[in-house]
């Protein structure tokens, strides 16, 4: 229910009665995930400590917002040295994973349940698919994809959860950010450059989500991203 919800508030042309009783539906889903979920973890924070990681942002076609994300994420992280790429290629993108600490990727996504290895992202040059991605290039340790469904994972047997994120995940890298619903441009523009701003001021990538999400006011569309994995702190690029 709290994915269709999701689904449903992306829309930008949703009747303003429909999307106010979507979204307490919303809330009252999420509320329940947190009770069963994370209140029993009594999980806490992560101290903060400023690192100065490779840092390169790439943008796919077809995306109103994705040129203007991908200079609001370069302009997050200031001085450091952060590279970006728009009408990014497959060729562009699997070059970034070998040659950055964290990237950050603009594009339309597609999570396919049954073949979940032909999960992609649509890039210049065509999709780039899950399979496709090669470990002995993969460095990168944090991974953000601003794209509808990168997130999600179907389970095979064994259960064995596949798709995209796991994926990456499986290659190697320590933290993905990805979307487990439909999200709109804006909302995604808006919580990738928050969240960005939060990882160069030195806090971990959990942690830095959730404060991005904080911070919007609750009458915006929602942006559903979730970050799988063990969180990656900007202190984990400057040691190695």
């Amino acid at each position: 229910r709290v994915r269709a919800d999701l689904d449903a508030l992306s829309m930008p042309a949703l009747p303003p009665a429909t999307r106010r009783s979507v979204a307490t539906s919303l809330r009252e889903g999420l509320g329940r995930l947190d009770a069963q979920l994370l209140e029993p973890t009594e999980i806490g924070g992560v101290e903060a400590v400023r690192g100065h990681p490779h840092v390169v942002a790439v943008a796919g076609p077809g995306l109103a917002r994705a040129e203007d994300e991908v200079r609001r994420v370069r302009a997050a992280w200031a001085g450091a040295g952060t590279a970006s790429v728009t009408a990014a290629t497959g060729a562009h993108v699997r070059e970034a994973f070998g040659t950055h600490d964290v990237v950050h990727i603009a594009a339309h996504g597609t999570h396919q349940p049954q073949s979940p290895l032909f999960s992609s992202l649509r890039l210049a040059d065509g999709p780039l698919f899950a399979y496709e991605l090669e470990a002995e290039r993969h460095a990168a340790q944090c991974v953000l994809v601003s794209a509808c469904e990168a997130g999600l994972a179907s389970m095979r047997p064994g259960d064995q959860p596949l798709g995209l994120a796991s994926v990456l995940l499986q290659l190697g890298t320590r933290t993905v950010v990805a979307g487990v619903a439909s999200v709109s441009d804006e909302a995604t523009a808006d919580v990738m450059e928050r969240l960005h701003r939060h990882l160069a001021a030195g806090s971990d990538a959990a942690a830095a989500l959730a404060a991005s999400q904080a911070e919007r006011d609750e009458d915006c569309a929602p942006a559903p991203f979730v970050c799988f994995g063990a969180t990656w702190h900007p202190r984990v690029a400057q040691q190695s």
